[in-house]
């Protein structure tokens, strides 16, 4: 088969249909304008395709990495579908994975310290008591050392290697020794008796006696000067009359408890006292605890005489 050359310069040839369709090969010099028209089958096995052209009828797009591609194949669920089966075996967790859960049972989860909730994982002990009604047994090793290094968050003291000091407080919470010839301490412990009062009595403090009032009198006399606001208590007294006498002890006020008198031991006059024959007297009381109390506050305490004789001794009491 010879091939047809056309040699155009400057116009438009129509070329046969049938030509063509012979598949004729044409040759066509210094590219004219080409019309065709009809259906004409054209073989393209030997031309090279374009760049980037495929010869796929379906190429999907590249997509841009952390973004999907438009041509990305999906599966797509709908309702009371298969379900997919996924095996977490297939795929191996880098090792030492962590896993944020910051929820359970759809609660925030707990954390810390605190009251359970919703979000509380319930812990449960080997043991078998399901609700725990007995405490669980903690059996320490016999002999067991241990270092009690503090009380209350403080450190501990010791008197002595392996000896815990303990101190003795009162209800105020301050100590109540103290070292011989120091001051009192704050607290002391309160020594006690029953006094009258309701149905088995009342408590009171024990008086103890630390004043001394020598006694060398021949006439009616003011012993002790009272103190305002407070009352003299006698805690022991001792007497001897030289020759017969009647004696008192009364409180009042002035020199001689001559104003306001009451009886104190005895009447209120020497002749209602004590009667005393010659080198007679009377002793009793040992300091601690009261024998008697003034009546009054403030009153002073004095010895009424029957008879200028010598009387002698000595009288125990204390003020408050």
């Amino acid at each position: 088969m010879k091939a047809l050359r056309l040699y155009l310069i400057g116009f438009t040839i129509a070329a046969s249909i049938a030509v063509l369709a012979a598949q004729q090969p044409v040759t066509v010099a210094n590219s004219p304008t080409v019309s065709i028209s009809g259906t004409v089958p054209i073989s393209a096995a030997s031309l090279p395709l374009p760049s980037g052209a495929s010869t796929s009828a379906k190429q999907p797009a590249l997509g841009t990495a952390g973004s999907a591609s438009s041509d990305v194949i999906t599966v797509q669920g709908i309702a009371s579908m298969t379900k997919l089966l996924v095996t977490p075996d297939s795929v191996a967790l880098p090792a030492h994975q962590s896993t944020n859960v910051d929820q359970w049972n759809g609660t925030t989860t707990d954390t810390n310290s605190g009251n359970k909730s919703a979000g509380t994982l319930r812990v449960v002990l080997a043991t078998d008591q399901p609700a725990l009604t007995n405490k669980l047994l903690v059996t320490p090793d016999a002999n067991s050392a241990v270092n009690l290094a503090q009380v209350a968050g403080a450190t501990t003291a010791t008197s002595a290697s392996g000896v815990q000091k303990v101190g003795v407080v009162g209800n105020a919470g301050a100590a109540l020794d103290a070292a011989t010839g120091a001051a009192p301490p704050a607290n002391a412990v309160y020594v006690a008796g029953l006094q009258s009062g309701a149905t088995g009595g009342f408590l009171g403090g024990i008086t103890v006696c630390d004043s001394d009032k020598e006694i060398n009198v021949t006439a009616n006399t003011q012993l002790i000067a009272g103190v305002s606001g407070r009352k003299i208590r006698v805690c022991a007294i001792q007497l001897v009359a030289a020759a017969a006498t009647n004696v008192a002890i009364v409180t009042g006020t002035g020199s001689t408890c001559g104003t306001g008198t009451t009886a104190l031991m005895g009447g209120t006059t020497a002749a209602t006292g004590w009667n005393f024959a010659a080198n007679g007297g009377i002793a009793f009381g040992s300091g601690l605890g009261e024998v008697a109390t003034a009546h009054n506050a403030a009153d002073n305490l004095c010895i009424l005489v029957s008879a200028a004789n010598q009387i002698s001794g000595s009288i125990k009491y204390t003020i408050y």
